[in-house]
């Protein structure tokens, strides 16, 4: 059997000796189930997504190591035939810092591998690595971010680390190089394939498909959010990436998981915060802050109008959250929350606090970065625009006021202040837990757990629930 493999899409060729058994196996091990499916009126649908096309025998080519692997069960000798267009060497810089033993190990991974992903703790310093693997490549390269924030902090980091000037698409930008950094979603937008769940950008790009095909090589900032059929469309694009990386500080999910292998590759190189906590990032201390909540919630409420009630204008839960930053107001404080007016109400009651939200630019955001990191601010209240990415090591305290369900979210979170510096060597995070309320108690409890699980019973000071 061969099995004709291109960047993007693979297929096996002269397939005689796959039985239906061996391709039901195939199809199993490379499916997964869609949330919500049983709500769908889909007639003759199964509620899986099948990444492995049983009719045509393809499959994205970040599958191949899964799928050659049950061949090899089954003693099917297999022939790898690569279609590979030829690649373009340029100057992209020279690595100017030096990395630390594991970040050396993850390179080495990606030095001997085409494509893979590196699952690293928030704060252990994923983005030098990206910046390495750029230097290393010498390939014209683009580099994927889904903020604005992330978009000039990447573009600095390559001119700081690897002495590049790189351009980006994006927040008005729309030039291409030889190294590029760009956003998501205005990819798609300008694919026309319309984007949810993306800060939004309405930057327009002339050619955008001919201009993907020159990158000889993708690689995604915070590869989770790749882990959506939008994000696999989109990689399709790049036809002449032959080599494709993914960096990560987030456990994925199964559908997550199998997508992003179709569309990058299996996981290279792993670490959890365990591994490097003391040495290489802050050892860290949770605290989950009880609060209870007072009087019956009505049944049918609905869960938007629980959240603006109980958290929101909950005018006791928020005085809670101005004692716990003013107790800390030695430190730099960093208080998370999901509602652009839960911002604003604390930042009214907050003396000294400046509010980040998605409807500032580019520039006011950086302008409170840069006073957050220097001192002259000592507490940033923050929406979702600083939860994942942005490098924040001075951050000493975090306060989530947020009542999440979301797991990643919260992981992603509690990294923003695990980064070490010379005078911090733990970080505090404090949680504001909620009992006695409908599904915000049971969102406490899994964050309870999501912490145990990812960061080990020893980051745990307190339980609550």
């Amino acid at each position: 059997m061969k099995i004709v493999v291109t960047p993007t899409i693979s297929r096996l060729v002269d397939a005689h000796e796959l039985t239906p058994e061996i391709i039901q196996e195939i199809d199993y091990e490379c499916s997964f189930y869609y949330k919500g499916a049983e709500y769908t009126n889909v007639p003759m649908w199964d509620g899986l997504i099948h990444m492995f096309k049983t009719k045509t025998l393809t499959f994205g080519t970040g599958l191949l190591n899964r799928i050659s692997n049950i061949l090899n069960k089954y003693n099917i000798p297999v022939e790898i035939i690569k279609q590979y267009p030829s690649v373009t060497e340029v100057d992209t810089g020279r690595l100017t810092i030096s990395l630390f033993d594991y970040q050396k190990e993850a390179l080495d991974k990606i030095t001997n591998h085409d494509r893979g992903v590196i699952k690293l703790p928030t704060g252990s310093g994923k983005g030098c690595i990206i910046a390495a693997t750029v230097a290393q490549k010498r390939v014209p390269t683009i580099v994927l971010v889904h903020r604005k924030d992330l978009l000039y902090q990447t573009q600095n980091r390559f001119r700081r680390e690897i002495g590049i000037s790189s351009t980006i698409i994006g927040d008005g930008h729309a030039e291409f190089s030889n190294v590029t950094v760009a956003m998501i979603q205005t990819l798609l937008s300008n694919l026309g394939i319309r984007t949810t769940g993306y800060e939004k950008d309405e930057t327009e790009i002339k050619n955008v498909k001919e201009q993907l095909l020159k990158y000889n090589m993708v690689i995604s900032d915070e590869a989770h959010c790749l882990g959506t059929s939008l994000s696999y469309k989109l990689l399709k694009h790049f036809k002449n990436a032959v080599y494709r990386y993914g960096f990560s500080a987030t456990p994925f999910h199964r559908d997550e998981a199998l997508m992003i292998e179709a569309a990058i590759g299996p996981i290279l190189y792993e670490k959890k915060p365990t591994d490097l906590a003391g040495q290489y990032i802050s050892h860290a201390k949770i605290i989950f802050v009880e609060f209870k909540h007072k009087g019956k919630i009505p049944k049918l409420v609905r869960y938007g109008d629980l959240y603006k009630q109980a958290i929101v204008n909950n005018m006791e839960r928020n005085l809670l959250i101005k004692r716990l930053a003013e107790r800390f107001a030695d430190k730099r404080v960093l208080i998370a929350v999901r509602h652009v007016d839960h911002g604003k109400i604390l930042n009214s009651m907050i003396k000294g606090s400046c509010f980040v939200y998605g409807s500032l630019s580019a520039e006011e955001r950086t302008k409170v970065l840069e006073s957050f990191r220097n001192g002259n601010i000592k507490c940033v209240i923050s929406t979702v625009v600083w939860e994942q990415g942005i490098d924040i090591p001075e951050a000493e305290v975090l306060i989530d006021a947020r009542a999440e369900r979301s797991v990643l979210g919260f992981i992603q979170l509690v990294g923003r202040v695990l980064r070490k510096t010379d005078i911090k060597t733990e970080a505090l995070i404090l949680d504001i837990a909620d009992k006695q309320c409908r599904w915000l108690r049971e969102h406490a409890e899994e964050r309870i757990a999501a912490a145990i699980s990812e960061f080990g019973k020893g980051f745990i000071v307190k339980h609550v629930i």
